[in-house]
């Protein structure tokens, strides 16, 4: 039971993106703008209906699995993080990827998960406080920056390996 906040990516690394989650199980992907992605991604012709369930049935293949996921968007930061957040974050562990983060992730997560993955040229500084001073744990992948493709699997495999519930 985990929930995907993405910072939208590159179109094309949204497409591997996507497809990569929905094998790994994830069900519910929500896309936000943050100042780091080009203003261009939201016109993409790979956020069409269409090219989204294409790419997630991909997954679904994959996985032997038939549920697609939910997928939603928010192209203002500030109205996602002073409107939304707190719900799609209510009852769950709220974690964020950071390169500058110098935390690992607790032995064992006992509650659903809320993981936060920012583009590839990382999230501002004003951006990661407003995340932080929600709630978020901020959590390291090593010391190498990951795009947004590698940084995906990465987490998700850390957060899975430690659930318990």
């Amino acid at each position: 039971p985990v929930s995907l906040l993405l910072a939208m990516p590159r179109p094309k690394a949204f497409r591997r993106t996507l497809e990569t989650a929905t094998t790994m199980g994830i069900k519910r992907i929500i896309l936000f703008n943050s100042y780091n992605v080009e203003k261009s991604y939201w016109d993409s012709p790979f956020l069409t209906t269409e090219a989204i369930r294409e790419r997630m049935v991909l997954g679904l293949e994959q996985a032997i699995d038939t549920i697609l996921p939910t997928i939603e968007f928010y192209k203002n930061f500030n109205q996602f993080i002073n409107e939304h957040i707190q719900t799609i974050i209510k009852e769950t562990f709220p974690t964020i990827a950071s390169p500058r983060a110098s935390h690992e992730l607790p032995n064992t997560i006992n509650q659903p998960a809320t993981v936060c993955v920012g583009p590839d040229r990382g999230f501002t500084e004003s951006e990661s406080k407003a995340f932080e001073s929600i709630g978020f744990f901020a959590t390291s992948l090593g010391e190498r920056i990951l795009r947004v493709e590698q940084a995906v699997p990465a987490i998700l495999g850390k957060i899975s390996s430690m659930m318990r519930i």
